[in-house]
């Protein structure tokens, strides 16, 4: 707690911020979590600098996870950072009516998903500030958000920490797939020039999964 306290010291904070500080990181370790939501490397930094990165959140206003993505109308998450240089907060959702309308706005081919049954349908199509592709699903298998974008970035805006995580090749493609329980919520994939992404609730088997994927790599 010393050494927390002299790092305090070097931060330019209200007395009502640093009690504030104080009181999260208390929290923070008193509890025992089975998920960490903030950034996967928290863990290794140490009590001071964990402590450092609470004053910067606090000072936004906001979460690790909402630093990095908000929810739209419909419920899905929607990234504030990059890909395409978004800037965090600075970003606009626009909807259309169809598929052909959403290529045009971001300026390359959308490719959909085939795989689906009839049961599930589209709720959602629209694009983020122009850069990122976004086509909302839901029925049967709960609800999918799928993402496609320029380049090799993760798209997918989420940040959690899964119990599985494994790769799949499909289509000499690496198919990355993350969840709980037999069931995958994220799964992303990338052939090079676009990137792609699936955000899944409350899961899809690997099978389905890798389906979907390889509608996009035809």
């Amino acid at each position: 707690m010393a050494k927390y306290k002299e790092a305090m010291n070097r931060v330019k904070v209200s007395k009502e911020m640093q009690s504030r500080v104080l009181q999260n990181v208390e929290q923070h370790f008193g509890k025992k979590r089975r998920k960490k939501k903030l950034m996967m490397w928290i863990p290794t930094i140490g009590v001071v600098a964990a402590a450092i990165l609470l004053v910067i959140l606090l000072k936004s206003g906001k979460t690790g996870r909402e630093l990095s993505s908000t929810e739209n109308s419909t419920g899905t998450n929607v990234t504030t950072e990059d890909p395409g240089d978004l800037a965090a907060g600075a970003y606009s959702v626009n909807e259309h009516k169809t598929v052909q309308e959403l290529s045009d706005a971001v300026g390359f081919k959308v490719k959909e998903l085939t795989s689906f049954s009839q049961s599930m349908k589209g709720t959602a199509i629209q694009d983020i500030s122009g850069k990122i592709a976004e086509i909302n699903y839901s029925g049967n298998l709960g609800t999918i958000c799928y993402r496609m974008t320029k380049g090799t970035a993760d798209n997918s805006g989420i940040y959690d920490v899964y119990n599985t995580t494994k790769t799949v090749k499909v289509k000499g493609c690496n198919v990355t797939l993350n969840g709980d329980t037999g069931k995958f919520t994220l799964i992303t994939w990338t052939d090079g020039t676009y990137a792609y992404s699936l955000y899944c609730i409350p899961g899809i088997t690997e099978e389905t999964a890798l389906k979907l994927a390889e509608d996009t790599l035809q």
